[in-house]
């Protein structure tokens, strides 16, 4: 696996989001001294090999640019939670053959008391929230698929059911999701529109067989987390931690669930 030279972390932020200042601040918060910080704009024209981008642009930029970093031999960390399902097999092609990582934002991961799950339930219930805003309806589907995937630990789901309620028949405001895994587990999870909520930062999850109540809360920690952690994991020539292979099992359902729904 390729790294920056003389054992010197390069990080590159490439375009801003929301979290891209949480994501700065855990670099010099945390023990990660061996790092140089750059931004830049939409179009990153030459980088050295083994530089670490965290890339955040609208859809198809994301992919046009990671799809030139990954090529460059960088490492690519995805900001842009809600790619196509075939823009992240393609980088992931790219990824494999350039010898580099594509990471995946997945912050409700990396939420005390999920962050360290290692128990496979057998029953999981979710309960997800979800703003205003139409991005915050897909960002906690797929936040709820990918945490049903994680919880029950299979990506592939044998039956999978939906039903939704629309506001105008437009935005959904409340969705109940069932998931059949081929393991046996049963992912059963709803989602509903809380104005009041910023998006997808609250999660109620019931887990068995070890009945076990969750509450989770997204907040600055768990993209700081995430972020170190991947960082970390490229130092030292280790696989991604929640990959574009991990991340491509809620991509399928989230398409799934979507067809469903319409």
């Amino acid at each position: 696996m390729r790294t920056s030279e003389g054992g010197l972390l390069h990080v590159v932020f490439v375009g801003e989001s929301k979290y891209t200042a949480i994501r700065k601040r855990s670099l010099h918060d945390r023990d990660l001294a061996d790092t140089t910080i750059d931004q830049i704009g939409s179009t990153p024209d030459s980088l050295r090999p083994g530089s670490v981008c965290f890339v955040a642009l609208a859809n198809d930029e994301a992919t046009e640019q990671s799809k030139r970093l990954l090529e460059s031999g960088c490492h690519v960390f995805l900001d842009t939670p809600l790619l196509p399902l075939r823009d992240l097999q393609h980088l992931a092609a790219i990824a494999e053959e350039a010898g580099v990582e594509v990471g995946l934002s997945r912050p409700l991961r990396y939420s005390e008391p999920i962050a360290g799950w290692t128990d496979r339930a057998t029953i999981a219930g979710i309960s997800a929230e979800f703003g205003d805003a139409p991005e915050s309806w897909q960002t906690c589907l797929l936040d709820t698929l990918d945490l049903s995937v994680y919880l029950c630990g299979s990506g592939n789901a044998r039956r999978v059911e939906a039903s939704v309620e629309r506001a105008d028949r437009l935005w959904p405001v409340f969705a109940a999701i069932s998931l059949r895994f081929d393991n046996g587990s049963l992912a059963l999870a709803t989602l509903r529109k809380t104005p009041s909520s910023p998006g997808p930062t609250r999660c109620t999850i019931t887990a068995g067989p070890a009945v076990q109540e969750l509450e989770i809360v997204v907040g600055a920690e768990s993209y700081a987390a995430e972020t170190t952690d991947f960082l970390r994991r490229v130092a030292r020539g280790t696989p991604a931690p929640v990959s574009v292979s991990d991340g491509l099992a809620g991509v399928r359902l989230l398409d799934q669930v979507q067809a469903l729904l319409r």
